[in-house]
C-alpha cells in the first residue's frame, strides 16, 4: 500500500534556567559586625582566655579579624580575615588587650586616644612596648579598635599611632592617633566569607545588637499558579501565555578572596543549590493564512535584590545579590495550532558549583547527574507548519567589591532541564497512532538537556586588563520520550502530484522588549535539499535535522498561496538505504 501523506511540523523548545552570578550589588545587604577575636579563638579551642596576658599588647606583623551575625536559622554567619601589616607597619588589636583596661576614650578632638589600665604591670608593659614610636619620626604602628566610641558601631576603626605619653598616677597612656582608611592599610589580606557555625556561638555577640542574618538565601521568582500573557500579536493571530512559570528553593554561598600589593590574587566561590525546583507551563495559539509569520518576543518580568543575600564587611568587602527573570519566545509558522508545553524540574541536593575567578580552569560543577524532570505536553489542534522556542531565564546575580581592587562579576547559570519537542502532523489510512485510530494526528519526539555555564567580567582598576571569561562547566543531553496524539487535521491526506512551489520571503513580526542576540550563521534554514521552501526553524536541541518536501500537491489557502509542507512516508517500510527524516541524534 502506498501513502502520500501531508505533514505539518511543530518544534517546541522549553527551558527553566536559574542562574547564579556576581554583578550588581543588591540594596538589601546586611552588614556583618566585628566579633571579638578572643571570643572566637576560645570558642574554636585555639587559645584559652588568660586573666592577664601582656603579650596581646605586643605589635605583630599580621592579625585575624572576625566578622559575623547570628542566624535566623540557629546558625552564625561568618567572615574570617587575615590582615598583613602594611609597609612594615606593625599591628596591635585593641580587642585582644581591652580586658586589661579600665577605660578607653577614642572621642578626643585633639588627635589623642587615652587608655587607662587596671594594673601597674599592664600599664608598664604597654609603655615599654610602645615607646619606640617616640624614638624616630618614622616610627609608628597601627592600632585597630573594636570598642564602643571608637568608630562606627558596626565596623572596626584603624588608627595610625605616632606618639605616646603617660600619666603614671592614673595608669593612663595618651596615644597620638589619627584615624586611618581601610583603603590605605588593606592592601594585603585574605578573607573567607559565608561560612556558618551551628552551635556554641552564644558568646559571639556583635556590638550592634541582635540583628539576624541567614546562611541560606531564598530563590523564589516568577508567576506561580498565575496566567500571564507574554505576547499577543497586533491582529490577535498569535498569543503566548505563561500558565505557571516560577522557580523556588534556596542556595548557600561561601567564598575566599585574597589581595596582595593591592591586586586581586584569588577569588573563589562555592554555590550550593538546595531544593531548587522549576515549573514552566506555557500555551501557544497561532493562526495565519497568507504568509509565513515570524516573531521574537522577550518579556522582562523583574530584577530585584535578593532579601538578605548580601555580605558587607565595613570598608573592606561587599557582596550583594539581585535576581532577574525573563521569558522569551521565538517562532516561525504558517497555518493554525493550539498547544501547551512545559515541564517540572528539580536539581539534586548534591549539586555544587565551584568558581575560581583567577584560575578559571579550576572552575567546575559536580553532583547534577541526579536531576529530575517531568515534561507536560498537550496538543489541542494543529494544521500548521511551525517552529517555536520558549525559555524562562531566572538569573541570580552577585556583585563583589573589594577594597583597593575594584569590581568582579561572575555569573553561574544553572539550567534546569531544557526540553525540546518536535511535533509532526501525519496522515495514515490505517491510523496514525495505531490500527483503528484517527487517520490524522500528531507525533511528538522530545529531548532533554541540562547544563551549567560560567561568565565572569572584571573591572579591576587602572592598568588591569583581565579579559572576560565564559565557559560551560557541565552538560548532558538525552532523548526524553515519544508520544502520538490522534487529532482531526483538516486538509491532511493523500493527494496528486503538486505544482512547483516557489519560496517566499516575509517580514517578521515586531520584537517585544529587548531583542535577543542574532542566531549564529546556519542556525536557521530557509530551504531544503529538494529545492522547495521550508520555514525557518527556532534554534534548539533538534538543530541539524533534515526534512524533505513532499512531491504531493500542497494545501491551498483561500488566496491560492501555497504552503510549504514537510512530509514523510508514514507506517510503511523505507526503501533500502533510506534514512529516517527526523533521526534522534546519538548521545
Amino acid at each position: 500500500m502506498y501513502f502520500s501523506p501531508r505533514a505539518s511540523r511543530l518544534v517546541v523548545l522549553a527551558l527553566a534556567l536559574p542562574v547564579y552570578s556576581f554583578s550588581t550589588l543588591g540594596e538589601r545587604t546586611l552588614q556583618l559586625s566585628p566579633i571579638n577575636v578572643r571570643d572566637w579563638e576560645e570558642l574554636m579551642g585555639i587559645q584559652r582566655r588568660a586573666a592577664e596576658d601582656f603579650s596581646h599588647l605586643n605589635p605583630t606583623t599580621q592579625e585575624q579579624l572576625i566578622y559575623g551575625r547570628p542566624g535566623d536559622d540557629g546558625q552564625f554567619l561568618l567572615a574570617n580575615m587575615t590582615l598583613h601589616a602594611p609597609n612594615g607597619m606593625d599591628i596591635v588589636m585593641m580587642e585582644r588587650f581591652e580586658s586589661l583596661t579600665k577605660s578607653v576614650d577614642c572621642k578626643g578632638d585633639d588627635g589623642s586616644m587615652s587608655l587607662t589600665f587596671k594594673s601597674k604591670a599592664a600599664f608598664t608593659h604597654a609603655l615599654k612596648t610602645w615607646s619606640f614610636i617616640n624614638d624616630a619620626e618614622e616610627n609608628h604602628f597601627l592600632l585597630i579598635a573594636n570598642h564602643d566610641g571608637c568608630g562606627r558601631v558596626d565596623e572596626r576603626q584603624p588608627y595610625l599611632i605616632t606618639g605616646i605619653r603617660e600619666n603614671p598616677a592614673t595608669l593612663t597612656t595618651f596615644l597620638t592617633s589619627q584615624p586611618a582608611s581601610w583603603s590605605d592599610i588593606a592592601k594585603h589580606f585574605e578573607m573567607d566569607f559565608g561560612h556558618a557555625l551551628s552551635q556554641g556561638t552564644r558568646h559571639l555577640k556583635p556590638r550592634d545588637g541582635d540583628k539576624t542574618a541567614s546562611s541560606k538565601f531564598a530563590l523564589n521568582v516568577g508567576f506561580q499558579n498565575q496566567n500571564k500573557n507574554i505576547y499577543t500579536g497586533p491582529s490577535g493571530n498569535v498569543k503566548i501565555d505563561c500558565l505557571n512559570c516560577f522557580v523556588s528553593g534556596t542556595f548557600q554561598l561561601t567564598g575566599h578572596v585574597a589581595v596582595k600589593g593591592g591586586k586581586l590574587t584569588a577569588l573563589n566561590l562555592v554555590v550550593l543549590p538546595q531544593n531548587i525546583a522549576a515549573t514552566l507551563q506555557m500555551k501557544a495559539t497561532l493562526s495565519t493564512k497568507k504568509k509565513i509569520d515570524q516573531l521574537s518576543a522577550k518579556y522582562p518580568v523583574l530584577a530585584v535584590p535578593v532579601p538578605g543575600a548580601g555580605i558587607v564587611v565595613g570598608g573592606i568587602f561587599k557582596l550583594g545579590a539581585t535576581i532577574s527573570y525573563d521569558l522569551s519566545i521565538t517562532s516561525s509558522f504558517k497555518g493554525t495550532a493550539e498547544f501547551d508545553f512545559g515541564l517540572r524540574a528539580s536539581l539534586p541536593g548534591t549539586a555544587r558549583v565551584v568558581v575560581d575567578a583567577m584560575n578559571q580552569a579550576n572552575s567546575g560543577a559536580t553532583g547534577f547527574e541526579g536531576y529530575s524532570s517531568q515534561p507536560n505536553f498537550g496538543v489541542q489542534s494543529l494544521t500548521a507548519v511551525a517552529s517555536v522556542s520558549a525559555n524562562t531565564m531566572p538569573k541570580l546575580t552577585f556583585g563583589i567589591d573589594v577594597v583597593n581592587v575594584g569590581h568582579v562579576d561572575a555569573a553561574v547559570s544553572m539550567k534546569l532541564p531544557e526540553v525540546a519537542a518536535e511535533l509532526t502532523g501525519e496522515y495514515n489510512a490505517d491510523g496514525v497512532c495505531g490500527s483503528g485510530s484517527s487517520k490524522t494526528g500528531v507525533k511528538l519526539d522530545s529531548k532533554v538537556s541540562v547544563s551549567v555555564d560560567l561568565d565572569i567580567d572584571y573591572a579591576l582598576g587602572k592598568g588591569d586588563s583581565t579579559p572576560a571569561y565564559s565557559a560551560k562547566l557541565w552538560g548532558v543531553e538525552k532523548p526524553l520520550f515519544s508520544k502520538c496524539y490522534p487529532l482531526n487535521i483538516p486538509g491532511l491526506g493523500p493527494g496528486p502530484k503538486p505544482k512547483d512551489v516557489k519560496p517566499t520571503t516575509e517580514k517578521p513580526l515586531p520584537v517585544v522588549g529587548a531583542q535577543p542576540k542574532p542566531a549564529p550563521s546556519g542556525s536557521v534554514s530557509q530551504a531544503n535539499p529538494s529545492g522547495g521552501p521550508l520555514l525557518p526553524r527556532a534554534k534548539g536541541l533538534f538543530d541539524g535535522r533534515s526534512a524533505r518536501v513532499s512531491k504531493s500537491r500542497s494545501i491551498e489557502d483561500d488566496d491560492e498561496e501555497r504552503s510549504p509542507l514537510v512530509i514523510r512516508k508514514a507506517m510503511g517500510p523505507r526503501e533500502e538505504g533510506e534514512k529516517a527524516p527526523y533521526p534522534i541524534p546519538a548521545m
